[in-house]
């Protein structure tokens, strides 16, 4: 579980699936939160719709962000 003061980052760059929390300022791994049967995506520039759901209760929230790569010139 994580506590409520802690987030997990998860990026789904083709280039390699990251998962990590901070920890005192410092990048821990954090791939023993993901399901490994979890099937990835990545967004696309516009509007998305994305649902989460949580395990327990009704309390937890969940903030998605997109950065925006320029692939070429």
């Amino acid at each position: 579980e994580l506590g409520e003061d802690e987030t997990l980052f998860v990026n789904t760059k083709p280039q390699g699936i990251e998962a990590y929390r901070m920890v005192n300022g410092k990048k821990v791994m954090a791939f023993e939160y993901l399901n490994p049967a979890s099937e990835y995506f990545c967004l696309e520039p516009g509007d998305n719709s994305i649902t989460f759901t949580a395990a327990y209760g009704d309390t937890a929230a969940a903030a998605v962000s997109y950065d925006h790569r320029y692939v070429g010139v």
